[in-house]
């Protein structure tokens, strides 16, 4: 997804979506029509422990909460249905109306041969007082019901499993077939969406003429995009750090040559420079720079305060040679390391001071010149950076999608993931300072 703004284009490294198969824009599933509503608040009760809508995961077999359910073979595969509402009402059909009046002039007849003086036909009631003195409460004012309740069994591969099962025990009785035959219920087969509405124009239509339907939102694409879409004050601070790492890496190459010139050994090559800053983006500043802490490493024992000791031709060793694990990136890190442990000094391991630096870059952005390995990419987890924004790959080892595709920053298994993002060098001619931050890097990593 590239991102373009004034101060320079950006495209974010996504986390490759592993293909599934989509849902079916349809399902089958048995409902109850034309429920009495004295009796859905406990039918709709013992439908939820039996067969719940909603699971912890639309392709697992269903909860083990689910009475009878818990021995489904593993290929058993429900149809998603969380979307959809249990209940629906909607007007009543004139079979529906028609049958209500015939019940209640049913029932009048019954009450005048039981000798009543209080005759309810059609729904209204005569004005002569009964035996008791009491007058019968009619329904709806005086007029038969006029809308009815239809209640979602489930879909139909969970139904017909679910009425396949026994139980034993104590819960015997407490089956789905049970409960239909205790609720004198039949359920008919119908077609209900078998995926949410993507709008609110389609949740509004299958609402009104389909199935009571549930939105969400946060799993709209439109959501995603807006929810990741970056501002421009953001481009602006991205560009900025980038510059940043820039000078970084340029200062990095300065005390590299400085190095180089006071070494005796010939045979030791200079390690590839790159630059490496972490930033905190909710003032812009710079926490910590690469280069500041191989300073600091580079210094000799006898001048640990840098007094006479800026030119790194005096220093015993270069950081990036001595040792593996100082690479730009990690050596960043340690500069927020080294900012964390001072500001903790002396407070005690229970104080606040030394518990705010257990995660070292949360909240924090890194930028880098290039992109970082695999394994400066996992220390990127650990310490909980908010974003990685770097300027070119690498084709070797990085590990932010320039090796073979591999992604550290989205792995599943991690405990957290973050944000990566890749200077656009396609958009350079369309935007004068991403080609100007191109260009420079470029020419640090030839």
């Amino acid at each position: 997804m590239a991102v373009v703004g004034t101060a320079a284009c950006f495209v974010e490294i996504q986390a490759p979506v592993p293909e599934q198969e989509p849902p079916p824009e349809w399902i089958e599933c048995y409902i109850v029509s034309d429920l009495d509503p004295k009796k859905c608040g406990s039918f709709a009760k013992a439908l939820n422990a039996l067969l719940p809508l909603r699971s912890a995961s639309d392709r697992e077999t269903p909860q083990s909460s689910a009475e009878g359910l818990d021995d489904c073979p593993p290929t058993w595969r429900r149809p998603r249905t969380d979307h959809l509402k249990r209940v629906r009402r909607r007007p009543a059909t004139d079979q529906e109306l028609t049958s209500r009046r015939e019940t209640a002039c049913r029932q009048d007849d019954s009450a005048k041969a039981d000798g009543c003086d209080e005759v309810l036909c059609h729904g209204r009631i005569s004005t002569n007082p009964n035996k008791s003195g009491k007058k019968r409460k009619s329904p709806d004012d005086g007029q038969v019901r006029s809308w009815s309740l239809d209640i979602l069994l489930g879909s139909a591969p969970a139904v017909d499993y679910a009425l396949s099962q026994t139980t034993q025990g104590d819960n015997e009785a407490f089956t789905l077939g049970s409960v239909l035959k205790k609720s004198d219920a039949c359920f008919v087969k119908i077609i209900l969406p078998g995926r949410p509405a993507k709008t609110k124009e389609e949740l509004d239509d299958w609402n009104e003429h389909i199935w009571p339907t549930l939105y969400f939102n946060e799993q709209t694409r439109k959501f995603k995009e807006e929810e990741l879409a970056l501002s421009s004050e953001e481009l602006i601070t991205m560009a900025y750090g980038m510059r940043e790492a820039v000078k970084d890496a340029v200062l990095g190459r300065k005390q590299c040559d400085s190095w180089s010139e006071g070494k005796t050994d010939s045979s030791v090559e200079n390690p590839p420079i790159s630059g490496a800053i972490v930033m905190d983006p909710t003032i812009g500043s710079i926490v910590a720079r690469a280069s500041n802490e191989r300073y600091l490493q580079g210094l000799p024992q006898s001048c640990l305060n840098g007094a006479g000791c800026e030119d790194a031709s005096k220093w015993e060793t270069f950081p990036d040679s001595a040792n593996p694990l100082c690479s730009p990136a990690l050596m960043a890190i340690e500069g927020v390391s080294r900012i964390e442990r001072a500001a903790a000094l002396g407070c005690g391991m229970q104080s606040e001071e030394f518990r705010a630096g257990q995660y070292l870059c949360t909240g924090y952005d890194i930028y880098l010149t290039k992109e970082p390995n695999v394994y400066e990419a996992m220390a990127l987890v650990h310490s909980r950076v908010r974003r990685v924004i770097f300027g070119v790959h690498d084709r070797g080892l990085g590990g932010l999608g320039g090796c073979n595709g591999v992604g550290i920053h989205s792995l599943p298994g991690t405990n957290h993931h973050y944000r990566a993002f890749r200077l656009s060098t396609e958009s350079a001619n369309d935007c004068d300072e991403t080609a100007q931050l191109v260009k420079l890097i470029q020419n640090i990593h030839s």
